[in-house]
């Protein structure tokens, strides 16, 4: 039987939190969080959702202290918090950072690529 993932948007903070909350460092508090693969990115690359892997860089000292069940994913976060992102499909890496912004909490991603098969075929000097 294999084990179903539930489906995640990534964009959206309310749901990287839910992917993220059993693997933030508060629940694995050694100096390198680990490799978690999650359902729910759009890969700019790929030009579609895929599944990545991901896992916990960067977090503030005081967020090792502060556990949370999921239903609360979105409190585990006390501090900007850096994550690495691997698409399985084509490799390409992204980094997700999770900041407080104007109206709360916000996950920000970024990629080197420029996105999808429309900035492949347009290219600008």
């Amino acid at each position: 039987m294999v084990d179903e993932q539930p489906e995640y948007d990534l964009a959206v903070f309310e749901d990287f939190a839910k992917a993220v909350n059993p693997f933030v460092p508060a629940n694995h508090p050694a100096q390198s969080a680990p490799w978690i693969n999650v359902n729910g990115y759009y890969c700019v690359v790929c030009a579609g959702k895929r599944r990545i892997s991901l896992r916990c860089t960067h977090w503030p000292l005081e967020m090792v202290a502060k556990a949370v069940p999921l239903e609360h994913a979105s409190e585990q976060f006390i501090g900007s918090t850096l994550f690495e992102m691997t698409c399985v499909q084509c490799h390409t890496s992204h980094a997700a950072l999770v900041h407080e912004g104007p109206e709360g909490w916000e996950v920000a991603i970024f990629s080197k690529e420029r996105g999808g098969e429309l900035a492949r075929l347009v290219r600008v000097d």
